[in-house]
């Protein structure tokens, strides 16, 4: 069976504390970031995100996470951390794709945490 897994999970980040935002995501640098198009970083299989006036956003992944891809629509208060697999359409591509065998099995996962800034 042919697999190219990825994870969508979007968190809620005002557009006005974009900019404010500390990572650990190496070349990730908020107040310079393109917010009108997504940007795909080598794997990371541990993400820290600290959201002014929140708390933090913590992503652990396993390792077959080989992409992190980060985006956001400009006018809209989210922010998208997405571990994926593979690159977008990598199902088309049988050297891109994951191929899981009769009889096999494969665990993919990913955590998230949440830890909330106290007032």
């Amino acid at each position: 069976m042919p697999i190219a897994p990825g994870f969508h999970p979007y968190f809620q980040v005002p557009k006005e504390k974009r900019d404010e935002i500390k990572t650990n995501i190496p070349g990730f640098n908020p107040n310079e970031y393109d917010w009108k198009s997504s940007h795909h970083f080598p794997r990371q299989t541990f993400v820290s995100l600290q959201v002014p006036d929140s708390g933090e956003i913590s992503i652990k992944s396993s390792e077959e996470f080989q992409i992190l891809v980060v985006w956001s629509e400009l006018e809209r208060p989210h922010l998208c951390i997405e571990p994926w697999t593979r690159e977008a359409n990598a199902i088309l591509d049988p050297e891109q794709r994951i191929e899981i065998q009769p009889g096999e099995t494969a665990n993919f996962w990913i955590e998230i945490g949440f830890q909330k800034t106290s007032s």
